[in-house]
């Protein structure tokens, strides 16, 4: 018979039994994969052995997972985690497990963890857990329970609402950006394609991911891109190009093309990131301010020659200083009027009408000198050409014709003829007028006026001196009858029967 404070035999044998038969349905269950830790009381104690086996398709898994992820039992004692809890909460993943999840609840959310806990099954509460700082980190937190050993243990996954906020934000800038930005795998395959890329180019995201980059570049920048991925690949930065890409209509689209390259955690390259800026409107403003330089300084040199030429041409017919002068600076005058006229107009022509009131405003009232016809304008240099003309039509009838007597008149008509514009000087009420007995530099200023397709004749009646001008239709910046093409020249209205004197015409545009 068993003395006090010994056990029975029997009840002995029967205790081995049933902790055999406990030793026997844990390594069932760890075989099974069916829990994460082993709690073993010990002399100091409940022990936590945490099941390390890297067979354990389960651990793997959770391992791998970019989402922190955590076992506990019951009461909240952490029985395995992953390594991104352990960083989340900044704190060593051996000195988590074995702890309760509450002692790291933020303080005024033990509540809602118990309530979580007390939940079997959880699909999503937000909870805030302290880091090793002491800084509350907002989590969203999803939990389930399962059976490991006739035990119940949560699983709980858990999110980093900053970071998913953080998500969230950039795929609404990106999506709300008027840029174009998609990624790309490692093979240049369109992955993603927002709406700035839709907008920008015509194609849906339907239609472009799956597709190859090498699809949307033009052959004739294939080479460029080849060589950015190259160097993206091997120094690992982001690269940036000027390019050029084709809409879906077939418009040309000029962009500002980044390319960036998107690596693992490990540092492996898995794809690109894509931002390209639409510089179309800044590349026609280049090539606009490039036209507009080129012909600015056409303009400049056209002008100095100009000058130069009635310069040369002023000192001819001068005896002295002031005779070169007076004729000089009225002519330099009367080019700065046509050249104001026409920068007012952006250099795109000046009307007949302008062109006569800005020449001859300076000579005479509408009383004396009456000018008027059809709707017409001149080219830039027609324009300027016609200016220093009537310029010097005005001057000799200030001089020895028309207008030198008080009841002399001159009249200015134009008009369509054919293709061509007529314009014809008539001076009335002069003194009597004869031929002159040479031709001064006003008459060749004038008779360059028509060009070389053009004509201009003189007549001397002794009632006074008419001059009629025959432009041709490309002295004027719009025709006034388009013709068919091949179309021979409309023929000339009839001309006064003048002699044409030929000259040396001044630098042409």
């Amino acid at each position: 018979m068993a003395t006090t404070g010994t056990i029975d035999p029997a009840t002995e044998l029967q205790q081995l039994r049933t902790r055999l038969a406990e030793a026997e349905e844990t390594l069932r269950a760890v075989r099974a994969g069916e829990v994460d830790a082993v709690v073993v009381e010990g002399p100091d104690g409940p022990q936590v052995y945490t099941l390390k086996t890297a067979a354990d398709p389960y651990r793997l898994l959770v391992e791998q997972m970019a989402q922190a992820a955590l076992t506990v039992s019951p009461d909240g004692l952490i029985l395995f985690c992953n390594g991104c809890l352990a960083q989340l909460l900044d704190v060593p993943r051996e000195r988590l497990i074995g702890t309760r999840l509450q002692e790291h609840a933020a303080p005024g959310t033990a509540g809602r963890l118990d309530d979580l806990l007390a939940s079997p099954r959880e699909p999503g509460r937000e909870i805030a857990l302290r880091t090793r700082d002491g800084r509350a980190v907002e989590l969203y937190v999803s939990s389930a329970t399962v059976e490991a050993g006739g035990e119940a243990v949560r699983c709980l996954v858990v999110t980093d609402l900053s970071q998913h906020e953080l998500r969230l934000r950039h795929a609404a800038v990106v999506e709300a950006s008027r840029d174009i930005i998609y990624t790309l795998d490692d093979r240049l395959v369109i992955q993603t394609w927002n709406h700035g890329a839709e907008a920008l180019t015509g194609l849906s995201a339907a239609q472009a991911v799956g597709r190859s980059e090498w699809e949307l570049c033009p052959p004739d920048q294939r080479a460029d891109l080849e060589r950015m991925v190259r160097q993206v690949e091997d120094h690992g930065t982001a690269a940036s190009m000027d390019t050029v890409r084709r809409r879906r209509d077939g418009r040309r689209l000029d962009l500002l093309y980044s390319l960036t390259p998107l690596k693992d955690r490990g540092g492996r390259l898995t794809g690109y990131s894509v931002v390209a800026h639409d510089i179309t409107e800044r590349k026609e403003t280049e090539q606009r301010l490039l036209f507009l330089t080129a012909e600015i300084d056409h303009r400049a040199k056209n002008l100095l020659a100009t000058v130069q030429a009635i310069a040369e041409l002023s000192a001819r017919g001068a005896s002295d200083l002031d005779g070169f002068l007076r004729p000089f600076r009225a002519r330099i005058q009367a080019l700065a009027a046509a050249h104001d006229l026409l920068s007012s107009k952006g250099w795109s022509g000046a009307a007949m009408h302008d062109i006569t009131a800005a020449t001859l405003g300076g000579f005479g009232d509408d009383d004396r000198i009456r000018a008027g016809g059809c709707a017409a304008t001149l080219k830039p240099r027609s324009a300027q050409d016609l200016a220093l003309a009537l310029h010097e039509l005005a001057t000799n009838a200030v001089k020895y014709g028309a207008l030198s007597v008080p009841q002399g008149r001159v009249t200015l008509d134009w008009r369509l003829d054919g293709g061509w514009l007529v314009i014809e000087w008539r001076e009335l009420d002069g003194p009597p007028v004869t031929p002159p007995a040479r031709r001064g530099l006003g008459f060749r200023v004038i008779q360059q006026t028509a060009g070389p397709d053009g004509e201009v004749g003189y007549a001397f009646p002794p009632e006074g001196v008419r001059c009629r001008f025959t432009l041709p239709a490309d002295c004027l910046r719009c025709h006034p009858h388009p013709a068919p093409a091949p179309a021979p020249a409309p023929a000339k209205p009839g001309a006064l029967a003048v002699q044409r004197m030929g000259i040396a015409r001044l630098p042409d545009r």
